[in-house]
């Protein structure tokens, strides 16, 4: 047998079985009032990013040629790409680069977080600024500095190399990579350091609001 519910203290009986009765209509009711924020973001990344995938997708079942113009080959040009070495040697690379800059991008954005948070950071103002300036540095300007930085003949690594007397080239195929991701480190650890706390956030709020429903279904 159902246990019976009690009024709740300052309303009367039937305003209180008249609430629970709407409270377990609308917990059954689809609420859409999240999508009306979301729809202006959906939109923009539907048309910017869902649509040329597919439209990627399905250009690369066909093949130009100079004679006959363009016909569908099917998986073709699929079965090419996985015999190309330069294909399989592109795709370590880039498994090589995530597996080791994407654990130091985190962890050094979760470490500055964790550095800000803390309020025990001497010369916080300039820290906070120097770490967020490569984010808000537009990817055009970026590119010159860095192209400046790097530069082997007229940049900072070419005045370093006529001090020492040197003749180091941070744009070797041998360090290429690690010359990428000391750029990528530069630009998206800033951002990180925003993100992460968000989403330390969210997962709060959720916990939180989990925990209010499981309330609320123990009263009910």
């Amino acid at each position: 047998m159902a246990a019976a519910s009690q009024p709740t203290v300052g309303i009367l009986p039937e305003e209180a079985d008249l609430h629970t009765a709407e409270a377990r209509v609308n917990k059954h009711k689809a609420d859409w009032r999240g999508w009306k924020f979301m729809w202006p973001f959906t939109v923009v990344f539907v048309f910017v990013f869902i649509i040329p995938i597919v439209y990627a997708v399905y250009i690369s079942f066909f093949k130009k040629q100079m004679i006959g113009g363009t016909r569908f080959v099917g998986v073709e040009n699929y079965a090419r790409l996985l015999q190309d070495g330069q294909f399989w040697s592109s795709v370590g690379r880039v498994a090589l680069f995530t597996c080791v800059q994407v654990p130091i991008m985190l962890f050094l954005s979760a470490a500055m977080a964790l550095a800000l948070d803390s309020m025990k950071l001497h010369g916080a103002k300039f820290f906070r600024i120097s770490t967020f300036l490569p984010y808000a540095v537009p990817a055009v300007v970026s590119t010159l500095v860095w192209g400046f930085v790097y530069g082997a003949k007229y940049g900072l690594v070419g005045s370093f190399n006529d001090f020492f007397g040197t003749n180091v080239d941070v744009l070797q195929p041998g360090v290429l990579l690690a010359s990428i991701g000391n750029i990528s480190t530069w630009v998206i650890t800033g951002s990180l350091i925003t993100i992460i706390p968000l989403v330390i956030a969210f997962l709060c709020l959720q916990k939180y609001w989990q925990s209010g429903l499981a309330a609320g279904a123990v009263k009910e």
